[in-house]
């Protein structure tokens, strides 16, 4: 017995060090040229050959030949086409040695080629998206809503979903009739698919288009027509009267709590974008949910909420105009206009900051500016320190804060 396990373990070591020539692995799309992510880094355009381990095609016959431990996802984006996520895998399955003991989960490409076939944008992203930016006196906290609460929550509530994937629920809203909906990344997670229902408890399967992780952000087509939508306000004034609607883990469909705007800017430590914090209740699964003013209108897209034991109220939404400028670029027909002027102040974490807004020199920070409405790039510059770079959006009577954070180079 003794020999013939040396045989078994010198043969297995003979093929285990037996040089397996690499196979292809092809990535392609229709139509081509298509930009190829792995991990987060370009590898190329349609098509496009990639040479891996023999091991990653095939079960592996022995414990020396390479494995692929984890799964692999391809990301293909295409200008003018949907970006699709796309699994290069099957698996975890096992790998068990003759004398069985157990070497861990391993993954297989799915094939040796893998086709995508893009869908066009203008297939998924039709109908109209509807944008508005309210008059200040509109912005200003009232002790009485212009609109009676109850009949605000009636009129749009029922463009509110619970969304529900296979490891999490949480909430979306429809921005048009044609069945597009807004919610944060991390409520559809990786999945291609989710599952929407509304008040009336009807299901409709809905497909992921578009992420955008670094906001947080994630665009649901589902495939129905007809359907009710609610209009994105750019507008954060600090004292307003908000409205969050979401579905809570252990609460209702659709719970609706009242707050104001607490306070509201850019905030590093959640990411990119000007973020609102609100007192108004936000709990897990209320996450991709709107908060409307009191017109109805969606100022920010509740995302997280800071759970201390010494801290409480701290809720945040991504702004409407941070969703704004993610999902207008599907609907670049419809630009909607910012008349008039607003002010602008920005501060800066280092003194006498040079300050330029569209390239040209303002002055030093503290800088006081009026700006006609519209889109703005903000840029502060000092030495010895990393420029810092933002674009804003004015409205006419606005009067906006900006604080660039500057860091050492």
């Amino acid at each position: 017995m003794r020999n013939k396990a040396f045989v078994v373990g010198l043969l297995l070591f003979c093929l285990g060090h037996r040089p397996l020539p690499a196979e292809d692995l092809r990535i392609e799309s229709n139509p081509p040229g298509a930009t190829i992510e792995i991990d987060g880094k370009v590898i190329g355009t349609t098509p496009h050959v990639l040479k891996f381990p023999h091991g990653y095609f095939s079960k592996p016959h022995t414990v020396l030949e390479a494995r692929l431990e984890r799964p692999l996802r391809a990301r293909i984006s295409l200008q003018g086409y949907v970006t699709q996520d796309v699994e290069l895998t099957v698996g975890p399955m096992r790998a068990i040695a003759l004398n069985g003991v157990d070497h861990g989960d391993y993954y297989l490409f799915k094939d040796k080629v893998i086709t995508v076939t893009m869908t066009p944008e203008a297939k998924v992203f039709n109908g109209t998206l509807t944008a508005s930016t309210p008059a200040p006196e509109m912005m200003l906290t009232s002790a009485d809503a212009d609109i009676p609460i109850e009949t605000l929550v009636e009129q749009t509530s029922p463009a509110v979903l619970k969304l529900s994937t296979p490891e999490a629920s949480g909430t979306g809203f429809l921005v048009t009739s044609t069945g597009v909906v807004v919610t944060n990344a991390h409520v559809v997670g990786a999945n291609d698919e989710i599952t929407a229902k509304n008040l009336q408890q009807q299901q409709f399967n809905g497909k992921v288009v578009y992420r955008d992780p670094a906001l947080d952000l994630a665009l649901v087509k589902l495939n129905v027509e007809g359907t009710p939508s609610l209009t994105l306000a750019v507008s954060e004034k600090v004292g307003q009267s908000v409205l969050a609607i979401g579905n809570p883990g252990l609460g209702m469909q659709n719970t609706v709590t009242r707050g104001i705007v607490s306070a509201a800017g850019p905030y590093p430590a959640l990411g990119p974008g000007t973020w609102i914090q609100t007192d108004a209740s936000i709990n897990p699964g209320n996450s991709g949910g709107p908060l409307l003013n009191t017109h109805g209108e969606v100022i920010g897209m509740n995302t997280v909420k800071i759970v201390k034991s010494d801290v409480q109220g701290l809720g945040f939404a991504l702004s409407a105009r941070d969703i704004l400028a993610a999902v207008q670029r599907f609907f670049p027909q419809q630009q909607p206009s910012f008349p008039g002027k607003g002010r602008l102040q920005v501060i800066s974490t280092v003194p006498d900051a040079e300050v330029y807004i569209d390239g040209k020199f303002v002055g030093d920070a503290p800088s006081n500016i009026s700006l006609p409405a519209g889109d703005h790039t903000i840029e502060v510059k000092a030495p010895k320190f990393s420029d810092w770079k933002r674009t804003i959006s004015v409205m006419d009577g606005s009067d906006l804060n900006v604080k660039a954070a500057m860091q050492p180079q």
